[in-house]
């Protein structure tokens, strides 16, 4: 629960003379208190799922580019050092640009 003092109940002074029908109306205002709560800590667990699942697959995917990007540079220089393909050869084999390859 977000605010749990909101809901805790209170006795009241001594004589205080609250007739059933104001005792009935605090009854529902603390009932509607507690059903707002509730209904925000469920929001709020399920937007929190929600953007987590986001954010994970964000950071899958742009994990997964990264370490493809990596690979394709370690084979380029690989092919490169090996001294037996020509750069657009490495080209044709990794996708990577010539620049890329002559930067390696």
């Amino acid at each position: 629960m977000p605010f749990p003092e909101l809901l805790e109940e209170f006795e009241f002074p001594k004589g205080l003379n609250l007739t059933a029908g104001q005792l009935l109306a605090y009854d529902h205002y603390l009932d509607a208190i507690r059903t707002e709560a509730t209904i925000n800590a469920e929001a709020f667990k399920k937007g929190w799922a929600e953007g987590y699942a986001i954010g994970l697959a964000k950071g899958y995917a742009t994990g997964l580019a990264i370490g493809r990007a990596e690979a394709l540079k370690f084979v380029a220089t690989n092919l490169k050092n090996a001294g037996q393909l020509t750069t657009q050869q490495i080209t044709d084999i990794t996708d990577l640009s010539e620049e890329e390859i002559n930067l390696l």
